[in-house]
């Protein structure tokens, strides 16, 4: 069996840039005075965190956040503590994170730890100020007002903008509460995830770590992804982390939740369907994701079950 990091390709940092150079929305000058003014201001960029200790992942319960969470507590060895930011009326993603909330608890023991879950109810103004007090608070509460009244932020499915921000807060609630420091917020987005959107870029990574640095008055928080981060010379697409989450994690990735719809399966027809099935195929998985077609044929055939066991009977009946 192959470890871990034989599934994830490392690649130096000059061919890290290179790859980034031909990329539409990706700015290397940029990202590089965001990088030297950490390094200047704390020795690092980032720094992957020791093992034991506890760490934030943006979860959504699809392929790339899922396979993260197990990677974190397998190979790293962290304590990893899951923000979810679910749509509230996206049933499929429910299901998803309901299966795999066990499925964690259940394979990693100690090393699980419930997610908190926020959706877009609405949080009136004038109660929201009298609880703005971090320390009196509960994030769940402050996070559904935040995401409900800045939808000027959502700019894309499956990464909330407002997503960085949240961690933030859910960092300092578990400082404030429980006395638990957490020096790391993960996302899973991919190198693919870059190359139509710039908000997925990694020029867009950094700009959000400067961005926050501003709000922590230590200076030693960190975002990334974990599978796209030129600090550890990972450049991964999705079939990449796939052959991970399957053949080594042991991950029933069927179970994650990727299309757009929001139904309870997967539609088969939009184009997150569609680049599910794909990747699958670029993996050399079987793809086992029940899709709305394979639905539709499921019950057709039951149909025909029954109705082959109705005229059966009447056939013996004599009725026929």
């Amino acid at each position: 069996m192959k470890k871990n990091n034989q599934f994830l390709k490392k690649i130096n940092k000059k061919a890290f840039n290179q790859k980034l150079s031909k990329r539409n929305f990706e700015n290397l000058e940029l990202i590089d005075s965001i990088e030297k003014h950490f390094i200047k201001k704390r020795g690092y960029v980032f720094r992957m965190p020791k093992p034991g200790e506890p760490v934030i992942l943006l979860y959504s319960g699809g392929l790339d956040s899922t396979i993260a969470w197990a990677h974190l507590i397998e190979k790293y060895k962290l304590h990893v503590y899951p923000l979810i930011l679910r749509e509230k009326k996206n049933l499929g993603q429910q299901q998803s994170i309901r299966y795999f909330k066990k499925f964690f608890k259940k394979k990693y023991g100690n090393y699980y730890h419930q997610p908190l879950e926020i959706t877009s109810n609405f949080f009136p103004s004038r109660l929201f100020k009298r609880t703005i007090n971090l320390k009196k608070v509960h994030p769940e509460v402050l996070l559904n007002y935040l995401t409900e009244n800045f939808k000027v932020f959502k700019f894309l499915p499956g990464l909330n903008a407002l997503s960085p921000i949240s961690g933030l807060i859910y960092q300092k609630y578990l400082e404030n509460q429980f006395n638990i420091k957490i020096k790391a917020i993960f996302l899973g987005v991919l190198a693919g995830d870059g190359t139509a959107v710039p908000t997925q870029t990694f020029t867009y990574l950094r700009k959000t770590l400067l961005f926050l640095d501003d709000f922590v008055s230590s200076g030693n928080l960190q975002i990334a992804s974990l599978f796209f981060e030129r600090e550890l010379g990972l450049f991964c697409e999705k079939k990449d982390i796939m052959g991970l989450g399957f053949n080594k994690l042991r991950l029933p990735l069927e179970k994650t939740y990727s299309c757009y719809r929001g139904k309870f399966f997967h539609c088969n027809s939009c184009l997150a369907c569609y680049s599910r099935n794909l990747e699958f195929k670029k993996a050399n998985i079987l793809d086992k994701t029940l899709y709305y077609d394979k639905l539709f044929i499921v019950r057709k055939a039951m149909t025909l079950g029954h109705l082959f066991k109705y005229y059966l009977s009447k056939l013996k009946k004599g009725r026929l």
